[in-house]
């Protein structure tokens, strides 16, 4: 969708030509109208749709002791309720022979130890090692790929690269995200009877180090600010389709919007810092009355910062990896 809406920009509300004749106010205003429209439509759908109670499994136990009695043809009652109690029995061991099968296998192991995940609170998570070492990357990792992606566009005007791929990166980058979701999400899935989720972030977190190593070098190559461009929103797939989902894996589920809640401010704020960063440096290096800065000096403290962090949040990620394999697969 963020492909979809990048384009309609382009099109629609921007212009090649003059970047003084784009429309942004244009673009908001019609962004809103459709949000309130598709908000409606909710509120308006919302109440079409059924809604149906778990029945409780004493009651479902009930009604098909009842449905035993009636196909009997109405035998006394105390043999009905030892028929009721019989048959549960054999459902109790039946569920018992079919969990134990299940757990004797690659995949039942990782399941068992879903399974026996206890809800714990922000603040029992706060105390809780693997927390950190899964909170801090993901801080790190979300909001530098979210400063960069909103910043592209400067990098590629810098080396005066930007008629060239602009257009390209603008729909390239969201258009990646998309797939990279899909795609780690059901690998992650596939993969975890032999190995954690987190060992996917560590492989996308390790990319987008040697991307960074090589902006760091080559700032000034279209390839490398190409492969940026795709390393970024690659890591950044990782961490927000699959640490979610890490994040159960340790507090379960009965806190999580608490948890996640943090989680998101947290995000929010570092993306700031990070902005203020990039804002600064970029600044400094403007020449003369423009508004735009051209060459490598306008990134290199940045990228610095940049590259000082993933280090850490690579390092921190490693770890989680072995110890969440160690705890649930050796």
């Amino acid at each position: 969708s963020a492909s979809i809406w990048s384009a309609m920009y382009g099109e629609l509300f921007g212009s090649d030509d003059d970047p003084m004749r784009q429309n942004p106010a244009g673009y908001l205003y019609t962004v809103a109208a459709i949000s309130a429209a598709v908000g409606l439509l909710m509120l308006v759908a919302v109440h079409h749709l059924p809604c149906e109670e778990e029945e409780e499994p004493s009651a479902v136990a009930g009604q098909l002791r009842s449905a035993v009695a009636g196909v009997g043809g109405g035998g006394s009652s105390d043999h009905d309720s030892a028929a009721g109690s019989a048959w549960e029995r054999s459902s109790v061991v039946n569920d018992t022979d079919d969990d134990t099968a299940l757990l004797s296998s690659g995949e039942g192991s990782a399941k068992q130890s879903d399974a026996a995940t206890e809800d714990k609170t922000l603040k029992e998570l706060v105390r809780d090692l693997d927390f950190h070492l899964l909170f801090w990357p993901f801080i790190i990792v979300s909001s530098l790929t979210t400063m960069y992606i909103a910043n592209v566009t400067f990098y590629f005007k810098a080396f005066h690269l930007e008629n060239e791929y602009r257009r390209l990166v603008t729909i390239l980058i969201p258009g990646l995200g998309l797939v990279f979701r899909l795609c780690l999400g059901f690998s992650s899935d596939k993969a975890i009877k032999w190995i954690p989720r987190s060992f996917f972030i560590c492989g996308t977190t390790a990319m987008l180090v040697v991307s960074l190593v090589l902006l760091r070098v080559h700032a000034d190559k279209a390839w490398v600010l190409l492969l940026n461009s795709v390393t970024m929103p690659l890591a950044a797939s990782a961490t927000w389709s699959l640490v979610p989902t890490i994040v159960t894996e340790l507090s379960g589920v009965k806190h999580f919007g608490q948890v996640w809640g943090v989680v998101m401010i947290f995000s929010g704020l570092a993306a700031l810092v990070f902005q203020l960063i990039y804002g600064k440096v970029y600044d400094v290096h403007v020449i003369g009355g423009t508004t735009t800065c051209y060459g490598a000096p306008c990134f290199n403290t940045t990228t610095d910062v940049l590259l000082a962090c993933c280090v850490l949040s690579l390092t921190m990620l490693i770890i989680l990896a072995v110890r969440q394999w160690r705890k649930r697969y050796s």
